[in-house]
C-alpha cells in the first residue's frame, strides 16, 4: 500500500478516535495499536500530532462542505437545502466528542486559527449561493447584495464561535449565533421567505436544545437516552411536511 493511502487511513481512523474521545486525550500509541501499525508508520506521514490534528480538522470541514455543496444540487428548494443541511450537521455534531472544538482550540491553537481562515471563504460562497437562490425563489429581496451579506454574515458568526463573549455572561454562542442570523434574515426576506423563516427558526430551536441536552450529558448512558427520546423528526420527514414553502 502506497504512503497516500496510508495517509488517508491514517487520517480516517485518527478523525473517528478524535470525534468519539476527544482530541486531547487520543495519543498516537492509540492511533498506532488501534490500526495494527507502528507508531514510526505514522510519523514517517506526520512529522507530530499537532499536524495530524490538522489532517483530520481539514477532513471534516472537507466532507461539510462536500455535504453542503450535494445537498444545494440535489434540493429541489432553498428551504428543503436548509432543512437537509440542518439536519446532516446535526448528526455529524452528535458523533463528535462533545469538547472536540474547544479542545482544538485550547490544545491546538494554530490548528484552529489555520482552518477557521481556509475554510470561512467556503461558508460564505456556500452561503451566497443560498441567498442568490432564494432570490430566485421569492424567498429574500431582490435589492439585497447577496456576497455583502454573506460577508457579514460569515464574518460575524466566526467572531462570535472563536471566542467565549457569550460565555462570559451566561448565553450559550451557539444559540446567540442563531438568534443573529435569524433575526438578520428575517430582516432581508420577502412575505414568502418569512414563513420560511419561521418554521426553520423552531426547527432550530428544537434541534438546538436537542444538542444542547447531548453535550450536557457525555456519558454514553445519558447520550443515548437523550436521543432516544428527543431524536428531531429526519430530514425526509421535515421536507415531506413542509412542502407547501416550496
Amino acid at each position: 500500500m502506497d504512503n497516500e493511502n496510508v495517509r488517508e487511513r491514517i487520517i480516517r481512523h485518527a478523525a473517528e478516535l478524535f470525534a468519539r474521545h476527544g482530541c486531547k486525550s487520543v495519543t498516537m500509541d492509540d492511533i498506532a495499536s488501534s490500526m495494527g501499525i507502528s507508531k514510526r508508520t505514522i510519523y514517517e506521514i506526520f512529522r507530530d500530532k499537532n499536524s495530524l490534528v490538522e489532517a483530520c480538522v481539514h477532513h471534516f470541514y472537507e466532507r461539510g462542505n462536500h455535504d453542503l455543496e450535494q445537498l444545494l444540487n440535489s434540493a429541489d428548494s432553498v428551504f428543503n437545502a436548509f432543512v437537509s443541511f440542518t439536519q446532516s450537521t446535526s448528526q455529524v455534531v452528535l458523533q463528535l466528542h462533545y469538547n472536540f472544538f474547544r479542545e482544538i482550540q485550547k490544545y491546538f491553537p494554530d490548528v484552529f486559527t489555520s482552518t477557521v481562515q481556509r475554510y470561512r471563504e467556503l461558508h460564505r460562497r456556500n452561503t451566497k449561493n443560498l441567498l442568490l437562490r432564494g432570490q430566485q425563489e421569492g424567498l429574500f429581496e431582490k435589492s439585497v447584495d447577496a456576497d455583502r451579506v454573506a460577508v457579514l454574515i460569515t464574518t460575524v458568526t466566526s467572531a462570535i464561535q472563536t471566542s467565549n463573549m457569550f460565555e462570559e455572561l451566561g448565553y450559550d454562542s451557539r444559540k446567540m449565533t442563531g438568534d443573529l442570523v435569524y433575526n438578520y434574515m428575517c430582516g432581508i426576506s420577502t412575505p414568502k421567505g418569512l414563513k420560511m423563516m419561521k418554521r426553520l427558526h423552531e426547527m432550530y430551536n428544537s434541534a438546538n436544545i436537542f444538542l444542547l441536552n447531548k453535550m450536557s450529558h457525555p456519558s454514553k448512558g445519558e447520550a443515548a437516552a437523550q436521543q432516544q427520546n428527543e431524536q428531531p423528526q429526519t430530514a425526509k420527514q421535515l421536507n415531506k411536511n413542509n412542502k407547501k414553502y416550496k
